[in-house]
């Protein structure tokens, strides 16, 4: 199932779809062309930078960050810890809502699979600090 929240970069607000991976255990890894789309790399607050190489040698770059602000539906989470990758575009090619995102919420999905409902649950304001 998808989401698709607005996402707050450098005051603008940007519309994505994420796939809801409960077996994902971070917060948010956002696809390889929405991060070349928006230029992610350079308005976000990094956090983390990692290299990493793959059985050829091929270097990408896992940075992590920060997202000042994510809507869903009615409800704002803030400073909410974002990955993605530069130097391997194409890859990554869906952006991912783990579990730290929805533990926040109390989640119902409609028998047919087509709607998702959210209510905060009391881990909601987890990250929640504005700078």
């Amino acid at each position: 199932m998808l989401l698709e929240p607005d996402v707050e970069i450098a005051n603008n607000m940007y519309k994505n779809k994420f796939l809801i991976h409960s077996g994902y255990s971070g917060d948010i890894l956002l696809d390889d062309k929405f991060v070349a789309d928006h230029n992610i790399g350079g308005m976000l607050k990094m956090v983390g930078e990692k290299e990493l190489k793959d059985s050829y040698g091929n270097v990408v770059k896992a940075i992590k960050a920060i997202l000042p602000a994510l809507r869903i539906g009615k409800e704002i989470l803030f400073n909410v810890p974002v990955g993605f990758f530069q130097g391997a575009i194409g890859r990554q090619q869906m952006s991912i809502m783990g579990g730290n995102i929805l533990k926040r919420f109390n989640i119902i999905i409609d028998a047919q699979r087509k709607n998702v409902y959210l209510k905060s649950s009391h881990l909601k304001g987890l990250n929640d600090t504005k700078e």
